[in-house]
């Protein structure tokens, strides 16, 4: 029994290594929300270790309050990190949204020189009577 309970606890071990990893690495917000939940589970995971360990059943409130606090933290997060607006597909990356900047600028500077070039098209042409 106690190499099957080392052998769980040295997995849960690497998977939050790794996850932590990813909580620093992530590109996103939404890629470290999710690394935040799944550390969460193994939390959950270890905590169902100990109190099968240690034949714990006053463990169970523990279990209920952390999975309400995870599952709280991860509606905040995904409520404050929704689309504002409706139209788009999916949240930008600093690159990408810098990127549709540059984009919406160039689109703009042309829209103008187009119209100036109209204005003074039509400014110099004379209408017969």
């Amino acid at each position: 029994m106690i190499h099957l309970v080392c052998l769980c606890g040295a997995m849960l071990l690497v998977s939050s290594i790794l996850v932590l990893y990813r909580i620093e690495k992530g590109p996103t917000t939404i890629d470290r929300m999710v690394s935040v939940d799944v550390m969460t589970s193994i939390l959950l995971g270890a905590l169902a270790l100990i109190a099968a360990m240690t034949r714990r059943s006053d463990l169970l409130v523990v279990f209920v309050v952390v999975s309400v606090v995870g599952f709280l933290g991860s509606v905040a997060v995904a409520r404050s990190a929704r689309r504002l607006d409706p139209s788009t597909r999916r949240i930008l990356t600093r690159e990408e949204a810098r990127l549709a900047r540059e984009a919406e600028e160039r689109e703009a500077a042309e829209e103008r020189e187009e119209a100036a070039a109209h204005r003074a098209d039509s400014s110099g042409v004379k209408e017969e009577e």
